[in-house]
């Protein structure tokens, strides 16, 4: 797990551990706040946070380009004192690792078990039981409760048919747009439909910014330990915010969930309602 606080100096290298526990962001990590709204102050707020892991290429400047990123925007991160140093880098380097291996760990059980099918394939109709999202999802689940993340044990979700996997982050301005909705469709739909759950999927820089997301939120539903997210990224592509449907054994319901296309939330929600939900 990755902890806050964290001190940064410019133009100084500190490799402390809790440096080294924020991974520095990439080409791709400044698109996709590009694409999901983010204003410019807020991005350029978390790169000199976090840094950038190498100085900006042409590859790179391609990657902003397709994501929208104006000239002017890609100028002043190429200007910036942004890229780590040395220092800096090997300590990312080894936090990756690190990072890389947990997740590796978490979500090796779950791969090896079930395999790749469609939703209506014959073999995706008689998936093993342990490939059940509850299976999956054992042993790594949080909840806020009284304002305090807990662990979250799975055997409640023996009920569950259907999942909602909602993958977010509180930087990104779209998803603090959209959480509320889903807050009230939540508590709208639950207690007629306890046969669904929400499952939040965390894109937020380290574990502190989840827990104070969730309770900035009050978001009523389980959560994916932080060391843990790995194990959804099958369900979902690389937008936010970004819900997808699936089964009590593990098919995605939702286009997205196969393709990894986006798809609006607000369509999702609609479509879980009418579809699903009666």
């Amino acid at each position: 797990m990755r902890f806050l606080p964290i001190i940064l100096c410019l133009g100084f290298a500190i490799p402390s551990v809790g440096w080294a526990a924020m991974l520095p962001m990439t080409p791709k990590d400044l698109a996709l706040m590009v694409r999901t709204g983010a204003p410019k102050d807020e991005i350029l707020q978390e790169l000199t946070k976090r840094r950038l892991a190498l100085p900006l290429s042409a590859a790179g400047e391609a990657i902003l380009v397709e994501s929208g990123a104006s000239a002017a925007f890609i100028a002043e991160v190429k200007v910036g004192n942004f890229a780590l140093s040395a220092v800096q880098a090997e300590a990312a380097s080894q936090a990756e690792a690190a990072r890389a291996a947990s997740a590796l760990q978490a979500s090796a059980g779950a791969t090896a078990e079930r395999p790749t099918t469609t939703p209506n394939s014959p073999a995706a109709q008689s998936l093993p039981a342990g490939a059940s999202m509850q299976g999956q999802l054992e042993g790594k689940l949080v909840k806020l409760t009284g304002g305090v993340v807990k662990n979250f044990e799975s055997k409640e979700l023996s009920p569950i048919k259907f999942y909602v996997i909602y993958q977010s982050a509180h930087w990104s301005g779209p998803c603090r747009a959209f959480t509320p909705k889903l807050v009230d469709f939540y508590r709208k739909m639950k207690p007629q439909h306890p046969e669904f759950e929400v499952i939040f999927a965390s894109c937020d820089r380290d574990e502190a910014s989840m827990t104070s997301y969730m309770n900035s939120e009050k978001m009523p539903w389980p959560a994916l330990r932080y060391d843990g997210r790995a194990l959804l990224n099958k369900y979902c592509g690389s937008g936010i915010p970004w819900l997808v449907v699936v089964d009590a054994d593990g098919r995605p319901l939702t286009k997205n969930g196969i393709d990894k296309q986006y798809i609006a939330p607000d369509k999702i929600l609609a479509l879980l309602e009418s579809e699903y939900l009666h």
